[in-house]
């Protein structure tokens, strides 16, 4: 791709808005909160190593460096789901534990009952506010139920409630930046903030990935947010009225939250759905038509993404999408004489992919800005009729 100067780039261009005008255009928050992110992500990195003694320490108490690991629980509602469902795999391997993700929403309606109590567990919690409801019910049931359990709280407010329901003993808070915390409805930098915390921890013994790897990634988001923007408002500007993101493996959690970004960000006038390249065939693809964006995250692995093209070819060959962009690192001559548009992203060879899929994270939130800017809404608080709010709350216990 071509990098545009600063004057063609639409995300330059809000961050530029005067306050008066940011305001009037609902985008004084959502656009700063993308932005920002090469910047938060170093700060985050660094304050997961700052702390590399407590955590050994911690983690060493709750057992995760011994012969009988926990069964590690990762724990979240929407976007933070997401995050469990990214990390997981670079748990698993980097500790090798039995990792499950629990989605708070089910916990809270199902009563625990896929816990046993048994079983030796360490659950981390993922929370943007820290004072979802279903995130501080579930802690202090499971503080209750399960008492010698641990848990890990990864938060981006320090003072939320989820941190003040923790046990004073067998529990540990890693508080972001205070910029993380983002204001727009969306969240952007905290879930990628949080997801890069939960994969600095699951990496916290090695020294290269949280070093000259992170300062790799933080340029690489730049390069991003530099190159992409204008791309990507050309493609909002074709107004599609449905969506669909794929995704194999760690990437199918990113198109997740790229279909859920780009709903919540327009209010639902661009219907999404998400699923991975093969399981799209298994009837999703029948949704597909003359109206559908189809917007693919390609593996980074060769075989993957064989496969994954295979299905795109099908899609290409049978018309049933509107329009198709690929999202790829480095350059893909088949990927480029498939589809319509194809996004390169920086190549970080030496990163492990968790890492690396962070940057097909901005790709998402940079066309959910646009695509809610052009649908005429107002992206810090995309929701005319008052249907989602940036915290959940409320919930009545039953």
């Amino acid at each position: 791709m071509n990098s545009p100067e600063n004057a063609e780039n639409p995300l330059r261009k809000l961050l530029e808005l005067s306050e008066l005008e940011a305001v009037a255009q609902g985008a004084r928050f959502t656009p700063r909160e993308i932005a920002q992110q090469p910047r938060v992500w170093l700060d985050t990195c660094g304050r997961v190593h700052a702390r590399r003694s407590e955590l050994d320490a911690f983690l060493g108490e709750a057992g995760v460096f011994g012969a009988n690991p926990p069964h590690l629980v990762l724990i979240g509602a929407g976007s933070s789901d997401w995050v469990g469902l990214l990390t997981a795999s670079s748990f698993r391997e980097c500790w090798t534990s039995d990792v499950s993700v629990w989605p708070s929403t089910d916990l809270m309606t199902q009563r625990l009952a896929e816990v046993l109590s048994g079983s030796h567990y360490l659950f981390v919690y993922f929370s943007r506010s820290g004072e979802t409801a279903e995130a501080v019910t579930v802690l202090r049931r499971l503080q209750r139920e399960l008492p010698s359990a641990h848990h890990l709280i990864v938060t981006c407010n320090q003072n939320g409630e989820l941190v003040r329901a923790a046990p004073a003993q067998r529990s540990l808070v890693v508080a972001l930046d205070p910029a993380t915390n983002d204001r727009g409805l969306a969240m952007t930098s905290s879930f990628s903030s949080m997801a890069l915390a939960a994969l600095s921890i699951a990496h916290l013994h090695e020294g290269e990935v949280l070093g000259t790897g992170m300062q790799a990634l933080a340029s690489a988001g730049e390069r991003v947010l530099s190159d992409t923007p204008r791309a990507l408002r050309r493609l909002a500007g074709l107004r599609h009225t449905k969506a669909c993101f794929l995704g194999s493996g760690r990437l199918r959690a990113v198109a997740g939250e790229a279909a859920l970004k780009l709903l919540e960000l327009t209010a639902g006038r661009v219907s999404t759905f998400h699923e991975s390249f093969l399981g799209v065939r298994h009837g999703p693809l029948a949704a597909l038509d003359e109206h559908t964006l189809l917007l693919g995250f390609l593996s980074s692995e060769l075989s993957e993404r064989a496969h994954e093209l295979d299905l795109i070819e099908e899609v290409v060959g049978k018309r049933l999408a509107g329009h198709v962009v690929l999202v790829v690192a480095g350059e893909d001559a088949r990927a480029s004489a498939l589809a319509n548009e194809v996004l390169e992203l920086p190549e970080l060879p030496l990163l492990p992919v968790a890492f690396r899929s962070l940057l097909a994270v901005l790709v998402a939130q940079l066309l959910a800005l646009f695509a809610s800017i052009e649908q005429g809404l107002l992206p810090d608080s995309p929701s005319p009729n008052g249907a989602i709010q940036r915290v959940v709350s409320g919930l009545r216990q039953h």
